[in-house]
């Protein structure tokens, strides 16, 4: 089981002491439990049952399939009648990089359909509309119409604090139906005007699993994953410097890893800073944690039941935290070991592995499918600089030994007497496993022909192989096990407070709601005035445009959002789409006023189509003339 060290978003709230206490515009809510009662008094105004299933019909659930399995998702909403879909240029960024494998190149330059038979497939997007409470329909027939050149999508901004850099991140797709768009019972109608500070907003999507009702201690044990992942991408950040600065070769080498890292260091430096701004939050959570431990214990029949989940939790924590320098090595998103030609090597091994295996014995992520695509990957290697990674190597190798200890077994197996150093330098130099002609000799060889071979890298590999496999078994069952103790201690808070519990979110459809939060004290929005003249795209230049600099670009809202909530329709009082979201903050520990979300004003994308990009034809068909 793999654990992603990095939640880049930081989620908010802030909790009563011993009973749950909801602030007014708090939750991630299902739309057969809403909280009207709440929204009323605290807004004046409680949607109606047909305005809920309005906006519900309109939301769907977008997601990348690559073979048999599905990963990453997002949320769209249907904009037109015709079937056309409104959602963030990020969420459908895997599919636009693999369609412009065949076309020129969609994230930089930006498309647009001009007319419906020029819209372009997009491999891998799939649509998951849900009608009621049955199964999804699937879509995967989604193609673009219509995205922002990439400079559009994220701007240099001139204020440093990246929030306040208009971002334009949107993208316009089309869901077809037996080769013919699809026409949807509901769609969100384009707003005509926009909101004002303190306007209710509300907006729906697919949000993640939240850690809202976890205890401290396993939300702590989860951000501090992010400080291992920081101390790990800074050391092999300085060790690339070093190298880069021993001549002008190394440092041309390096150029564009350099730049790679510092910008993968700012997001874990954010996810951090957003850790330890909210963790004093944690406080009230420890009281609450507390206290309701104290009545667990009170009660014979709670203590009956969930008494031990505290101190079993705990104990799993800690034997989760004495293999933290491993899984940093070997399967943290920032690990500095098994990266790079090693990673490949483990990947040719375990295909090899689990391709003799019976299909009901193989490890997740291996069935038939999955092992061709695979294999595919394995005979189309990356070109490798060998001297850059003879050193990324050795450096890996030298942050294991420091971190996990000399006396580690495998790593002495893996070093075999040997410097970090040497040991690197004999695995890079004298691999052959960047020849695709040589690995398709060890596919087709099988095992015989993996335990004759005598790569260097190989049979480094093939040791870390068999390491990573016994930690991640380790892992995982520690892991799963504080999740069971996670578990009982929320079934306690459910029996305790039954009737207050707000509930986490858990990847099914929930809505949030709340209000407009101006920038500051002088402006509602970061309006086009915040992009600098001298950064405009050219396509703006060229056509000597006069720019209201005062258009609204990007909002905040005081409304609850997680991952999976990309691309989430922002939608006023008469249902109308009144902008996008595209980013919120998340932390595991609770809700705060101080969190908010972010999202793409509706009349932005409207000026950008009509005024740059002459797609009137979508304008029109997203704002009809009036009946």
């Amino acid at each position: 089981m793999r654990v992603s060290s990095l939640a880049i978003f930081v989620f908010a709230a802030t909790l009563g002491s011993l009973a749950p206490r909801l602030r007014a515009d708090e939750g991630l809510w299902r739309f057969d439990h809403p909280p009207f009662d709440q929204m009323e008094a605290t807004y004046g105004f409680k949607p109606s049952a047909d305005w809920l299933a309005h906006v519900q019909g309109s939301i769907m659930e977008l997601g990348l399939r690559s073979s048999s399995r599905f990963f990453g998702w997002g949320t769209g909403s249907f904009v037109s009648a015709d079937g056309l879909v409104l959602t963030n240029q990020h969420v459908c960024l895997s599919s636009l990089i693999d369609a412009a494998k065949q076309k020129p190149d969609l994230v930089k330059e930006g498309f647009l359909a001009g007319k419906r038979e020029e819209e372009i497939a997009l491999p891998g997007l799939e649509a998951h509309f849900r009608l009621g409470s049955g199964n999804p329909v699937i879509f995967k027939d989604v193609r673009l119409v219509m995205v922002p050149k990439g400079v559009e999508v994220t701007s240099p901004g001139k204020n440093d604090a990246p929030a306040l850099r208009p971002h334009l991140d949107f993208c316009l797709l089309r869901v077809y139906e037996n080769g013919a768009p699809y026409h949807p019972s509901q769609h969100l109608d384009w707003s005509r005007t926009g909101l004002s500070t303190g306007d209710w907003s509300f907006t729906a999507g697919y949000p993640g699993t939240s850690y809202r009702n976890v205890p401290v201690a396993f939300a702590d044990f989860i951000s501090s994953l992010h400080a291992h992942s920081l101390g790990a991408l800074s050391n092999r950040l300085r060790a690339v410097f070093e190298y880069s600065e021993e001549s002008e070769e190394h440092a041309k080498q390096t150029e564009e890893l350099k730049a790679e890292l510092t910008s993968r260091l700012q997001s874990v430096e954010n996810a951090k800073f957003h850790y330890t701004l909210y963790r004093s939050q944690a406080l009230a959570l420890e009281d609450q944690d507390a206290g309701l431990r104290a009545l667990v214990h009170a009660n014979p029949d709670l203590l009956n039941r969930f008494g031990g989940a505290w101190d079993d939790m705990e104990s799993e924590i800690k034997s989760l935290n004495e293999l933290m320098a491993v899984n940093q090595a070997l399967h943290d998103e920032e690990r500095n070991l098994l990266r790079g030609p090693l990673e490949q090597a483990v990947k040719i091994v375990r295909v090899i592995r689990e391709t003799m295996k019976s299909p009901a014995s193989r490890s997740n992520g291996y069935r038939d499918a999955d092992l061709e695509e695979k294999r595919k990957a394995c005979l189309d290697p990356k070109p490798w600089n060998r001297e850059l990674e003879t050193a990324l190597l050795a450096f890996g190798l030298e942050d294991a030994e420091s971190s996990i200890g000399s006396a580690n077994s495998y790593l002495k197996r893996i070093l075999d007497g040997r410097s970090t150093s040497e040991a690197a330098k004999a695995a890079i130099e004298q691999s052959r496993l960047d020849e695709p002609a040589f690995v398709a000799e060890l596919l087709k060889g099988g095992p015989k022909a993996l335990d004759r071979c005598k790569d260097p890298l190989l049979r480094m590999a093939q040791m870390v192989d068999l390491w990573d496999r016994d930690f991640e078994e380790e892992w995982s069952n520690h892991f799963m096990a504080a999740s069971r103790d996670c578990s009982l201690i929320y079934e306690a808070q459910i029996a305790v407070h039954a009737n207050t519990l707000y509930m986490s979110s858990d990847g099914t459809l929930r809505f949030s709601y709340g209000q407009l939060r101006p920038v500051d004290e002088k402006k509602d929005f970061v309006t086009l005035g915040d992009y600098p003249e001298k950064a405009w795209p050219s396509r703006w230049t060229d056509r000597g445009m006069v720019v209201d600099k005062e258009l609204p670009i990007n909002m905040f809202l005081t409304n609850d959002a997680l991952p999976g909530n990309s691309g989430s329709p922002i939608v006023n009082r008469e249902g109308a789409l009144v902008g996008v979201l595209f980013a919120s903050t998340f932390s595991p520990y609770a809700y705060t006023q101080n969190g908010h979300s972010t999202g793409v004003d509706a009349r932005a994308i409207l000026w950008l189509l009509d005024k740059v990009y002459d797609a009137q034809a979508l304008v029109q068909e997203l704002r009809p003339p009036k009946q």
